[in-house]
């Protein structure tokens, strides 16, 4: 499976997905938190937690898009040569980091139901 240059747009865009899946998918839990801790209140803040139901689903959409990114970045077999259309070992190397970058941000939104209790 080749890595070629106009995959490479896609690839980003699969982390992007991803991010932004995870974001929303802790927005019910990290909202309220961030509001409170810059000083904003009130009875609003309730409706941030409308997004909750959705939150497995939107879990699910983060995984897919960074399992799709991964193997995309991770499983290629070909690295580029000079004038190919391939992105060469110092490019892949960034998207690696890239992936694993967004990847652990994503993991620390998606979890934070779990440890937000430890700081509220």
């Amino acid at each position: 499976m080749e890595l070629a240059q106009e995959n490479i747009p896609k690839i980003y865009r699969y982390l992007f997905g991803g991010v932004l899946a995870s974001v929303t998918a802790s927005i019910c839990c990290i909202g309220p938190f961030a509001l409170l801790a810059t000083g904003i209140s009130g009875a609003w803040m309730s409706r941030v937690m409308v997004v909750e139901p959705f939150q497995p689903l939107l879990a699910g959409t983060t995984i897919i898009l960074f399992a799709l990114a991964s193997r995309k970045i991770f499983f290629s077999k070909v690295a580029g040569e000079k004038g190919s259309n391939c992105p060469t070992v110092a490019v892949q190397r960034k998207q690696k980091i890239v992936c694993c970058v967004s990847g652990v941000l994503a993991l620390v939104l998606l979890t934070s139901e779990y440890w937000i209790v430890v700081f509220a």
